[in-house]
């Protein structure tokens, strides 16, 4: 879908012949409007005429921090680490500093303020993908002209890299970007069932069936395609079932192989100029297994969901999500 709900507005963005178009609005009907406008435009040949809503070129990064939470991220699970992260930039930056003076630079300060206290490099990522998100919402609604490259620093080898819902956004859009509008269904699926690539390729659609008593999408994975012959069957979310049926081939992920993975990711990497070798498109497997533990899942559940064969494997997870422990806090103070 090229309109999507975020917050409280919508948000269109379209691919025409390798050009991405943007807009923010009100109502689905005006992201509607501006989509076919756009379109009529092209197919006439005539110039783009850029659609404006915002004519604020001197907001404050406060002000788009704070516009960015209330329409993005107010709504989601990590909210009050978005609310922390956004707190510990606007300190940084003071509340005056306007959001169009970020520059490399500037954003390069930060990162080494961090590192002066002692900040990991995947702890600096997570505050650049929020910067990230918030400059790219700017740039979305006519505040900022451009957004400057983010400086992703490298993480500790052999770690396990996941990806918040921003950094999720910002490869999706990638994806876009270098012309792979057809690879998203598949990482959407990837994020959020957590399969291994080679069980995701097999799955056909026969596995995937409705559960009219619990009004749920259900995908089985049989064990002649599971890792350890460990057959499971997991929920699906929306985004997932749509992910999966917008293919009309029988097993609609089987093309995804392995070099062809293989060759969209190097892509990916190339435009992010991310060359930690850790970033890998397993990574969407990683990233669903932390937002489980995020969002409350036992470490059992989220082994039979994983088809782990040892909770021991499972249990590297439990390290990423300390905040977990904040639920013991609460229990004893009440």
């Amino acid at each position: 879908m090229s309109i999507e709900l975020r917050g409280n507005t919508f948000r269109s963005r379209l691919t025409i012949k390798g050009e991405q178009y943007y807009g923010t609005f009100n109502t689905q009907l005006d992201a509607e409007a501006f989509e076919a406008k756009i379109k009529a435009q092209v197919a006439k040949g005539l110039p783009i005429t850029k659609v404006s809503t915002k004519t604020n070129t001197d907001i404050t990064l406060k002000e788009l921090l704070s516009e960015t939470y209330k329409n993005v991220w107010e709504h989601q699970s990590d909210w009050k680490n978005a609310l922390y992260l956004t707190g510990a930039l606007v300190r940084f930056y003071g509340e005056d500093t306007k959001a169009k003076h970020i520059t490399r630079q500037r954003i390069q300060d930060y990162v080494n303020y961090m590192y002066s206290n002692e900040s990991s490099g995947g702890t600096i990522n997570r505050h650049l993908a929020k910067l990230r998100k918030a400059l790219n919402y700017g740039r979305d609604n006519d505040y900022l002209a451009q957004v400057p490259k983010m400086p992703m620093q490298p993480e500790e080898k052999g770690r396990v890299i996941f990806w918040d819902k921003d950094e999720e956004q910002v490869i999706i859009d990638t994806l876009y970007a270098i012309g792979h509008d057809e690879f998203v269904p598949f990482f959407e699926w990837q994020i959020d069932t957590g399969m291994r690539p080679n069980e995701a390729r097999q799955i056909k659609k026969e596995y995937v069936r409705y559960d009219a008593a619990k009004a749920v999408w259900f995908c089985d994975i049989p064990d002649k395609i599971a890792k350890w012959k460990i057959g499971r069957t997991i929920p699906l979310t929306t985004r997932a079932y749509q992910s999966f049926k917008q293919s009309n081939e029988d097993t609609p992920f089987a093309k995804w192989d392995n070099g062809t993975n293989r060759d969209v990711w190097n892509k990916v990497r190339k435009k992010l100029g991310n060359d930690d070798p850790e970033f890998k498109f397993y990574c969407t497997r990683h990233s669903c297994a932390t937002r489980l533990l995020q969002g409350g899942m036992p470490i059992k559940n989220l082994k039979d969901w994983l088809g782990h064969k040892n909770i021991s494997t499972t249990e590297r997870y439990a390290k990423l999500v300390p905040s977990n422990l904040l639920v013991g806090l609460s229990i004893l103070d009440n």
